[in-house]
């Protein structure tokens, strides 16, 4: 009875160690460059930049015969413009608000350029729409 429990026991680790091994050797190990890391991974090579700033005004009152209030709120909002090359070797325009770009002095650096931090949103974006809508954070050079 004992010899046939260790017999068993073998058969079956035998039978483990083929089962994992074919599934292992069937696998891809080759990673899947995804269109966002495609497009936006890198240094990308930085054209025209300025920052545009601008204000937003917004009033409203109420009034009612002689006795009423007013009142005024102004806003202002800078955000940063920039044009870069694309993969394609294609510039492209890029407005972000000034809180989601750092720019960093790398003087070892002959022409300036931009990274970028983005969430991969499967494929919910594809093309120049990635540009639009993926980029999180950029890193100005």
């Amino acid at each position: 009875m004992k010899a046939n429990t260790s017999i068993l026991a073998v058969i079956k680790t035998i039978f483990v160690l083929f089962i994992s091994c074919c599934l292992f050797s069937c696998s891809n190990n080759k990673k899947e460059i995804n269109e966002y890391e495609q497009l936006l991974s890198g240094k990308h090579e930085l054209r025209k930049f300025n920052v545009k700033n601008s204000t937003k005004t917004e009033s409203s009152g109420c009034w009612f015969f002689v006795v009423g209030s007013y009142s005024s709120r102004t806003t202002e909002e800078s955000k940063i413009r920039f044009y870069f090359m694309t993969i394609n070797g294609e510039y492209v325009f890029k407005e972000m608000n000034f809180n989601k770009v750092n720019v960093k002095i790398d003087s070892l650096a002959e022409t300036p350029y931009v990274k970028f931090y983005w969430d991969n949103l499967g494929s919910a974006y594809s093309g120049n729409n990635i540009y639009e809508n993926a980029i999180r954070r950029a890193v100005i050079y």
